[in-house]
């Protein structure tokens, strides 16, 4: 089944809170090794993209993103 959402990306860091700043941060460190790891990381804390979603993506999907 097929879903479809709305991505917000923000345009500047004004519009990244702190708490999801740091959480950004800390995951880039965990997975620094590992580029679609921090590609998710950034999808998922600033866009507010969610988990679930992300592990059922294709490189396709992420190419378009």
């Amino acid at each position: 089944m097929k879903k479809e959402l709305t991505i917000k990306v923000p345009t500047n860091w004004s519009a990244v809170t702190l708490k999801d700043y740091l959480a950004l941060r800390k995951d880039m460190e965990t997975y620094k090794d590992n580029e679609e790891a921090i590609f998710a990381c950034l999808l998922h804390h600033l866009c507010h993209f969610p988990l679930e979603y992300l592990q059922q993506l294709d490189i396709d999907a992420y190419i378009v993103i």
